[in-house]
């Protein structure tokens, strides 16, 4: 087992959604900026509009994400 990997997103799909809600769940403060929710919808409407590709990069320590980065 690796005790560090980086995974990269190029879109936003069920896995993505997933580990985004675990880590809302798990978080006190956040933004809205922040939330799966917010950012999907973003992509969809405006993001799509200007050729804007998602690039969401996840962290994980010992298969437990620590971070995203979107």
């Amino acid at each position: 087992m690796k005790e560090w990997s980086i995974n990269i997103y190029k879109n936003f799909d069920d896995g993505l959604e997933s580990i985004y809600k675990s880590i809302e769940k798990k978080c006190d403060n956040y933004y809205i900026f922040q939330c799966y929710d917010w950012l999907y919808h973003w992509q969809k409407t405006i993001g799509c509009k200007f050729f804007y590709n998602p690039l969401i990069i996840s962290v994980s320590h010992r298969e437990t994400v620590i971070a995203i980065f979107p």
